[in-house]
Formats: structure tokens, sequence, C-alpha cells
């Protein structure tokens, strides 16, 4: 719970065309507006994430409460042996 405070009282760094960018543990993560009409999206470890939970991410404050979940989701299993479906069998490495 103490990871999430920290991080919500973090500065994101304001750019061009509505981006704010977050450096965090050695990490980017980016809030962007949707280019197509309303809400709000989060890039971070290669995802693009415009839609949480079927929900649209509808405001700036929600956008980093998801940040820190996506982050923290592959932060915390990076350590774990991740899975890869070759396309016949997983294979763990």
């Amino acid at each position: 719970m103490d990871r999430k405070k920290n991080f919500m009282r973090r500065e994101w760094q304001e750019r061009a065309q509505g981006k704010y960018v977050l450096r965090y543990k050695g990490e980017n993560i980016t809030i962007m507006k949707s280019k197509f009409g309303a809400g709000w999206g989060v890039l971070y470890g290669g995802q693009s994430v415009f839609r949480y939970n079927n929900r649209r991410i509808d405001d700036f404050h929600t956008a980093r409460l998801i940040a820190f979940d996506l982050f923290d989701e592959q932060y915390e299993s990076r350590g774990e042996v991740q899975p890869y479906w070759d396309g016949m069998r997983w294979l763990y490495y």
C-alpha cells in the first residue's frame, strides 16, 4: 500500500501532444489523451491500455492508478519464470 501512495505522489512531466511521462524505478510510464475522443491511455512495458477491466479510462487520476497497477504487475513478476507459447506447447525460460 505504501508503494502505491509513493507512486501517486510522483510528479509527471508534461510533454508535447498532451503526454505525461514518469520515470519510476528505471522505467518510463506514459499517460496520454486518446486521439479518438474522450478518454486516456497508459503506455508501459509494450502495452497500450485505453480500457481497463472493460471500462474506458476517463481521467488523468484514474490513469495514474492504472499505471501503478500495470507497473506493479510487471515489476513484481520480473524474477518469475515467464511462459511462452511456441504454437504447440508452453515453454518456460
